[in-house]
């Protein structure tokens, strides 16, 4: 009878040895291809040579733009990821009381919003990726955010894409197919990043490079964890382009020998400041949309209330009211000084003339400037 139960024991401890070694194996796998242990945040992934940085995380791995501190001049990705937030205080206070300007409010950075579907590829041409990056360099932005709902396959499609027109001549030699570019994004962002062939084909089109070796995982790499490795891959068309043209824009039209560039940045000396926005400008700003009306013959209505000559803008504005019979009948405060006329933007609390504002707000009784209004304020 020992020796009957001393055998039993015995084969009991192998039959736990071996499921444990099976447990541990499972785990292994797991914690291999898991995105349950990586990445989380909004993260710095690198800098270009014209110091314009770029960052990447997932809206539900706590990133997105919003994480951002300050927040970027430009965020991109997916339109359901990029779901509005607060920028004001939520904290109310009595109309007209002065601790209503000690509240924070943040301004939205610029919105790229792409039809995209999980999985899949952007709705947009190969023209498009070169165009927004002309437009990039061209409105002086120096941080942008991308992400997508984990921060992995349509992020890592659209830091890839970045990564190489961003680039200098020397940068983008260094990526002779789309795989090298794949690679690169895992070993600066994450390794699950860029998710189906589709994607990879993609940037290949975009970029203009061979797809080189697939980078995608079979399913059977992927531990039952990856809860989308039933999703199918979403196929979009790439629309592609001359590819004339692609050498054209990269020789002529943007950069010259090692990244010198070509096109007029916008602190040329031929250009001023935009006195709601900041950012510069000639006679209109194409960023905020305030309109100086330099070079244009000045157009005058008679306000329906004194008869005074008013300016078009504000004219069409107020209802053809004139500013200082505007604010007076809805009693908020303007200073005239001469024939000029100023008020203070009921939002950023600034003062400016009268052609600086773009609405009126019923609710904060008071003029809006153009920055605020198209939520561009620098």
């Amino acid at each position: 009878m020992g020796k009957r139960k001393a055998r039993k024991k015995k084969q009991a401890k192998k039959k736990q040895m071996k499921q444990e070694k099976i447990t541990m194996k499972k785990t292994h796998t797991h914690n291999n291809w898991s995105k349950a242990n990586c990445h989380t945040g909004q993260s710095l992934i690198f800098t270009t040579h014209e110091g314009i940085e770029v960052w990447a995380g997932g809206k539900n791995r706590n990133g997105g733009w919003h994480k951002m501190s300050p927040l970027p001049q430009l965020a991109m990705g997916p339109s359901e990821t990029l779901a509005s937030y607060s920028f004001t205080s939520s904290t109310e206070v009595p109309e007209g009381w002065s601790c209503e300007q000690q509240l924070t409010k943040v301004t939205p950075p610029l919105f790229i919003s792409f039809d995209w579907p999980d999985f899949g590829t952007p709705k947009v041409s190969a023209e498009f990726w070169y165009a927004m990056v002309k437009d990039i360099r061209t409105h002086n932005i120096k941080s942008i955010s991308t992400q997508c709902a984990g921060g992995h396959g349509r992020t890592g499609v659209q830091l890839a894409i970045l990564r190489y027109l961003l680039g200098t001549s020397e940068v983008r030699a260094s990526y002779a197919t789309a795989a090298d570019l794949i690679d690169w994004v895992r070993d600066a962002h994450c390794h699950h990043a860029v998710e189906a062939e589709s994607q990879q084909k993609y940037i290949a089109a975009v970029c203009g490079i061979p797809e080189g070796e697939s980078k995608i995982h079979s399913k059977s790499h992927w531990s039952g964890s990856w809860g989308s490795d039933t999703k199918k891959e979403v196929l979009s068309p790439v629309i592609g382009f001359d590819e004339n043209w692609r050498s054209s824009w990269f020789d002529d039209d943007l950069l010259e020998g090692d990244g010198d560039l070509l096109y007029t940045p916008v602190e040329d000396e031929d250009k001023e400041v935009c006195p709601c926005c900041g950012h510069t400008m000639e006679a209109y700003c194409d960023i905020c949309g305030y309109d100086s009306y330099e070079g244009i013959p000045l157009t005058e209505e008679p306000c329906v209330r004194c008869g005074k000559m008013t300016h078009e803008h504000t004219f069409t504005m107020l209802d053809g009211y004139c500013i200082p019979c505007h604010a007076q009948a809805n009693n908020y405060k303007v200073k005239i000084t001469g024939d000029e006329v100023k008020s203070t933007c009921a939002e950023c609390k600034t003062s400016y003339t009268e052609l600086c504002f773009n609405s009126y707000d019923s609710k904060l009784n008071g003029l809006i400037c153009h920055a605020c209004d198209s939520g561009v304020k620098v």
